[in-house]
């Protein structure tokens, strides 16, 4: 599945044009990651919305006592770190790469661009 496709099925890129798809596909990269890499850290600021191309991503949170609690389990196909990527506020949760993964990242500044110049 091409990223462009991979968009259309998303919620938050459902109600877009091709051509604003396009746009958008334009501007993503492609980040390859380790098995048990951190891949976003709690409490850092968001930079990129990412979509799970390959591989999975197990998603905690820690306590104040320096537990972890898992949360989720992002799969091929889902997003992760989209509410922090768009208001650039800190992660709630660390996400580590459950076996190699590839993402494909949207970063939030290229993405902001976009937003401002698309009507």
């Amino acid at each position: 599945m091409s990223f462009f496709d991979l968009l259309k099925t998303l919620p938050m890129f459902s109600s877009l044009s091709d051509r604003e798809l396009t746009v958008i596909e334009a501007l993503q990269g492609v980040e390859t990651f380790r098995r048990d890499e951190v891949i976003i850290k709690q409490e850092e600021t968001g930079r990129s919305l990412d979509v799970v191309i390959e591989g999975a991503v197990s998603i905690t949170r820690s306590t104040p006592e320096a537990h972890k609690i898992r949360l989720a389990e992002v799969l091929r196909g889902e997003v992760l770190g989209e509410l922090s990527a768009l208001d650039a506020g800190p992660r709630l949760a660390d996400g580590t790469a459950m076996q190699d993964c590839k993402l494909l990242a949207l970063h939030r500044d290229k993405f902001l661009l976009f937003v401002q110049n698309e009507p």
